[in-house]
């Protein structure tokens, strides 16, 4: 027995409609699901085979039946993989859209990441693929 791959990640954000704008505007996902709750509690993108949820932690905390309450305050961290020939145009295109690098770093292997915030603070990172594998 053994776990096959990771379906989703959960980053926690201030704001859904400005972390929609953000991730989806910007970053390029795809919404899958908008929360109908008033206040909303959570926003579902895809990430190629990969679910994002982005979710409000006031919210979550809230017991709402068949989910266990769950939620954090903070800052969490989630790496998007890029094309090596698309890392310079990855840089510009956040640039261009007012979002701050934060570092740069080349590793071992030669691939190379940018490190950025989303505006709830996660911090977001665009690797090179083929690192870990």
């Amino acid at each position: 027995m053994k776990l096959q791959k990771v379906l989703e990640i959960a980053l926690y954000v201030n704001n859904l409609e400005e972390a929609e704008k953000f991730y989806v505007g910007i970053l390029g996902l795809e919404v899958i699901k908008r929360s109908t709750s008033i206040p909303a509690r959570d926003l579902f993108l895809r990430c190629g085979d990969i679910m994002v949820l982005l979710f409000d932690p006031t919210q979550t905390k809230i017991d709402k039946g068949i989910v266990p309450t769950h939620g954090s305050i903070g800052q969490g961290h989630m790496a998007f993989g890029i094309a090596e020939a698309d890392f310079y145009a990855w840089e510009k295109h956040l640039t261009e859209n007012g979002i701050a690098i934060e570092k740069k770093a080349v590793w071992d292997k030669g691939t190379r990441s940018i490190y950025f915030r989303d505006p709830s603070g996660n911090s977001l990172e665009c690797i090179t693929e083929n690192h870990w594998f």
